[in-house]
């Protein structure tokens, strides 16, 4: 007879050398644990495997539901959309053995990636940031859960996670290491609805776009179709040389390959939306910031189709000021990524100067959040500042029109943590026009009503107007153009066909 050592060796051997027998044990997807939320008025997919055949029984609160395991070993059973309940409850999933979830909660839940910017955790803003270490120290709120997904690429779509981490409970202590921004915009959210919150956290740090977009959404775009090709031959060098190419350094910035281990295994978890904090990968030293927009629509379009969400909300943050060419090309990418639906942008141009990443995600979140309270949850809110919409030119001067100005537009100073503070001039700096030979000069700029009248004696016939275009403001004329609600306009520029790609001034 084997003794219970050679037993146990044996055992573990056969289930290794064994797929089919590994597949027999019963398991639910990893972003299952206790303490997690589930998503509120939506159908909610719980999913695992198990042992072909077997009846799979889900119950949670009144609801019990049961599905046969499918030939392949993989079950998914629905949820009814259920209401919020910062009540306890209990998830059970049970085949020939049984797994249960305790302290789940039911409320709405969010995606929160891209890279260091979001990844940036309160604990680091606090270190710099008086009012955020205030923030920090009371940040006891028990119905605030947290799911952090942190796992290596990889070329292939993965099924688990697989990094052990569980949902923790919101204290003083664990909102430590959450990201900054993704606590306050849950903080926020939580301060108005009334209900949990979940925050499933999937950040990685000095990463450009493209691995967070599945590789099927590199079908949209000339460019996206060169890098995805490239980047199945691994070729980076390739990558780094074409237009709106990236210095590309390892596989983890190859198309798709952290979609595939951190978002991937995520979906189809019940989500209300994504809030996304990333760029300053896609225009650095020696990367093309051209054709962001067109990668921001395929990573919006490509997180969709795997949520199954065609109308998924997709929040984000432009760029802040800093002292790299790169990041005004940037920012005026980012602004045009906002005409994909449901999709919007929370301007920071007034809240950092030179740092790359800003202590101060208090003013971020709280213009994040914004988005998502005004066309999620029907607060009565002004979204953003003023986003370019038209010019119309009369002679040598130039009208420009603006959507997101509601009760007007205004000149205004943002100090800290302080409310803007708006003015009573209506001059505005930071306007400049250029003629057919493609050189800008500064231009004479004044709100009228709801546009802004643009005109200089250097330019009698004027073809293009822009805004804000330099990488850091000006402390002589700082930019000034806001709405009446405090939020800052957008640097942009009307016509895109008018900017110069300089790599060799792309950083200092």
């Amino acid at each position: 007879m084997l003794n219970h050592s050679l037993f146990h060796v044996l055992t573990t051997l056969l289930l290794a050398a064994s797929p089919s027998i590994c597949l027999a044990q019963l398991t639910v997807a990893d972003i299952f644990s206790d303490h997690m939320v589930l998503q509120q008025g939506q159908t909610v997919p719980v999913w695992g495997t198990g042992v072909a055949g077997q009846n799979i029984h889900v119950q949670f609160g009144n609801q019990t539901h049961v599905a046969a395991i499918g030939k392949d070993g993989k079950w998914l059973i629905e949820l009814h959309p259920l209401k919020a309940s910062a009540q306890p409850q209990q998830l059970s999933i049970q085949s020939e053995t049984q797994i249960t979830f305790k302290d789940v909660l039911v409320g709405e839940v969010w995606l929160a990636s891209g890279q260091s910017n979001m990844g940036f955790t309160m604990k680091a803003s606090a270190k710099n940031h008086d009012a955020t270490q205030t923030i920090l120290d009371a940040a006891d709120y028990p119905l605030i859960r947290y799911r952090a997904v942190k796992t290596k690429e990889n070329d292939n779509r993965q099924i688990r996670i697989g990094d052990g981490n569980p949902w923790t409970i919101c204290t003083t202590q664990t909102a430590a290491n959450y990201s900054a921004v993704a606590f306050l915009f849950a903080r926020r959210l939580h301060s108005e609805l009334n209900v949990p919150i979940g925050i499933i956290e999937s950040a990685w740090g000095g990463h450009p776009i493209e691995p967070f977009i599945p590789v099927e959404a590199f079908k949209s775009h000339p460019v996206l179709i060169k890098e995805f090709e490239l980047g199945r031959r691994k070729d980076i060098d390739g990558i780094r040389q074409m237009v709106g190419g990236v210095g590309a350094r390892n596989n983890s910035w190859l198309p798709g390959t952290i979609f595939n281990s951190r978002i991937a295994p995520v979906a189809p978890y019940a989500i209300k939306g994504a809030i996304w904090y990333q760029a300053e990968s896609n225009c650095g030293t020696g990367e093309d910031p051209r054709f962001y927009s067109e990668k921001m629509k395929a990573l919006v379009r490509g997180w969709r189709q795997a949520w199954n969400l065609g109308s998924l909300p997709v929040y984000y943050v432009q760029l802040p000021q800093y002292p790299a060419q790169g990041w005004v090309i940037m920012r005026d990418e980012q602004r045009r990524a906002m005409r994909e639906p449901h999709t919007g942008m929370a301007v920071t141009i007034d809240l950092a100067l030179d740092q790359i990443h800003p202590a101060n995600k208090i003013d971020v979140a709280n213009r994040l959040v914004r988005w998502p309270l005004c066309f999620e949850y029907g607060k009565p809110l002004e979204v953003c500042g003023p986003m370019f919409q038209r010019i119309h030119i009369d002679g040598q001067h130039v009208t420009v029109e603006f959507d997101y100005v509601n009760k007007g537009l205004a000149t205004g100073q943002k100090k800290d943590l302080k409310p803007t503070r708006l003015t009573p001039s209506q001059t505005v700096h930071g306007f400049e026009v250029t003629d057919a030979s493609g050189h800008w000069y500064k231009a004479q700029a004044q709100i009228e009503g709801k546009t802004v009248l643009c005109s200089s004696d250097q330019v009698q016939h004027p073809v293009a107007v822009r805004y804000g275009w330099a990488p850091v403001i000006p402390q002589d004329e700082p930019w000034n153009l806001y709405n009446k609600a405090g939020l800052p306009a957008s640097p942009f520029i009307s016509d895109s066909q008018l900017i110069i790609y300089e790599p060799e001034i792309i950083s200092p």
